[in-house]
């Protein structure tokens, strides 16, 4: 049967709000990707009926935030196929999964994945872009879905990363693919890390349970501009090397760029133009 969950958009802003350019959301934890918000006027309470703008059900089951351009939110979705309750004990022993495992543990019989776009003044659901279709996905965590990344947004572009399960560049007017790549990996309990967009790359932080790395594409192309092994880790199995961090940029005080990625046990620093390692620290 497809899933009966389904996510829900609450728009806790003044109705007269007016996002200019300058104002966008186009990435997890926003223009800078520091989480700072700047609009002033937001409501410190709401309700099903107080400081709430519009409410709009979507199909599916996500844990990416949303990001916001050109009064357009954009969001990513799973539908899911589930299983019945003997059916997901047969999915997980075939996967492999120690019975221990098995409740903490959720898994679908296939799953679609899909961009949704939103909007920004009424809730209305402008158009839905039907990514991939992917049968016997890997199971996920309980509390994970299979849509947790958040997706970004640069100038005509919204790039879509769900992590062993593909990566995404979708022209935002027409609607079209542009490009999309599948990078395989073992995330254990699901996919986690947003993209990041710097200068003409798209960088994903890729740490699995078998192997961690960061890598780079064009922006333009899907193509790997560069890709570099993570330090050596500590660590008596990949399940405990594996990693769901967002990439950062900062410049230090001689003004030479930086891109931050933690990792299960460092924290490392990687000149953005060639994925030099420069430094690290370990957790």
């Amino acid at each position: 049967m497809l899933s009966r969950i389904t996510c829900v958009i609450l728009l806790c802003l003044p109705t007269t709000l007016n996002l200019p350019a300058a104002d966008s959301w186009p990435q997890f934890r926003g223009p800078h990707g520091d989480g700072i918000a700047t609009e002033q006027a937001i409501p410190t309470e709401f309700s099903e009926s107080k400081g709430v703008t519009w409410r709009t059900e979507l199909p599916g089951l996500a844990w990416s935030s949303p990001v916001v351009a050109d009064d357009i939110i954009w969001v990513t979705t799973a539908i899911e196929r589930i299983p019945s309750e003997d059916e997901k004990l047969e999915l997980l022993k075939k996967n492999g999964i120690e019975e221990r495992k098995f409740k903490q543990l959720s898994i679908a019989k296939s799953i679609e994945l899909k961009l949704i776009a939103i909007n920004l003044k009424n809730g209305s659901i402008q158009q839905t872009i039907n990514l991939t279709q992917i049968d016997s996905p890997d199971p996920i965590h309980s509390l994970n879905s299979y849509a947790s990344p958040t997706p970004v947004i640069d100038s005509d572009h919204i790039y879509c990363h769900f992590g062993t399960y593909g990566t995404f560049c979708i022209h935002r007017k027409s609607g079209e693919l542009v490009w999309q790549r599948k990078l395989p990996l073992v995330h254990s309990v699901g996919p986690g890390s947003s993209p990041f967009l710097l200068k003409q790359m798209l960088v994903l932080i890729q740490d699995g349970v078998e192997r961690q790395y960061v890598t780079a594409l064009d922006k333009a192309t899907g193509k790997t501009l560069w890709e570099v092994d993570r330090p050596e880790m500590d660590a008596p199995t990949g399940d405990q090397k594996k990693a769901y961090s967002t990439p950062i940029a900062i410049k230090d005080k001689s003004g030479r760029e930086q891109l931050i990625c933690m990792a299960s046990q460092w924290m490392v620093s990687y000149e953005p133009d060639t994925g030099k390692e420069l430094w690290k620290v370990y957790n």
